[in-house]
């Protein structure tokens, strides 16, 4: 009875496995390689996905999915999604763009040692009150038997110095006065010494010694200010106090470069 029923179904077994072997050999007909072809073409290579698990289809080619990154499609793997960092790039274009402003810069100011540097060589002009000449021209009828009824009582003076350093300066100075009124001139070397040295005010003293000439001889002749006061940069103003050819009371203006 068993070899009865196992015959049979072995042979049934048998001739359903060549009829399915003989189906996956069969060579697709005309209609079906144009309907590939078709098919192919309208989808560019690329296979159309299936449906999901609750029947949805799945979304067109191009369609962003959501929660995708920004440029990517459902197509299109993860690592070719724009980088991440693409807003900074954004922010640094904009920079790049935009002019570029940078807050004014300050002048340096320069120091006590940079103004003295500038300002070595200057020339002088004096007006002095009371020379010590003056005095002679009013006791000139002393020496002469004349009385000078006009004494000069003013003296001009010009000179030029150069600072060797901040604290000390040489120079010389020239004085112009009359006497009975005759040409009196006097040449005086002197030195002078900065007892302030800054670069809007200077206090100084100096000394000077050398000659007085006029028509009829010469003689020794002194310069000395006991204090004076010098105000200003390259230009500047000064007054002084003290003694001799260029006066008792002097006031002028300084040039220094």
């Amino acid at each position: 009875m068993k070899c009865f029923i196992f015959k049979p179904m072995a042979l049934m077994l048998l001739v359903g496995s060549l009829a399915f072997a003989q189906a996956d050999n069969t060579v697709p007909s005309a209609n079906e390689e144009a309907a590939f072809a078709e098919l192919e073409s309208e989808t560019q290579g690329t296979e159309a996905p299936s449906a999901g698990a609750d029947g949805e289809s799945a979304p067109e080619a191009g369609a962003s999915e959501a929660g995708a990154p920004a440029g990517s499609t459902w197509e299109e793997p993860l690592d070719k999604a724009p980088a991440a960092n693409t807003g900074f790039t954004a922010d640094a274009t904009v920079k790049e763009s935009s002019p570029v402003t940078t807050a004014p810069t300050t002048p340096k100011e320069e120091t006590w040692e940079e103004c003295w540097q500038k300002r070595r060589m200057n020339v002088s002009f004096y007006m002095g009150f009371f020379p010590v000449t003056s005095f002679a021209d009013i006791f000139v009828d002393i020496f002469d038997g004349e009385d000078d009824k006009d004494p000069d009582l003013t003296a001009y003076s010009v000179s030029i110095g150069y600072e060797f350093f901040y604290l000390l300066e040489v120079g010389l100075m020239v004085d112009y006065t009359t006497v009975a009124q005759s040409p009196v001139i006097a040449v005086i070397p002197r030195v002078k010494l900065n007892w302030l040295n800054f670069k809007y005010v200077r206090l100084y003293s100096y000394a000077g010694l050398g000659g007085l000439f006029w028509d009829n001889g010469g003689s020794v002749m002194f310069n000395f200010a006991v204090l004076g006061l010098e105000v200003g940069y390259h230009l500047s103003l000064f007054f002084e106090g003290g003694w001799g050819q260029v006066g008792l009371f002097t006031m002028g203006a300084k040039v220094a470069f």
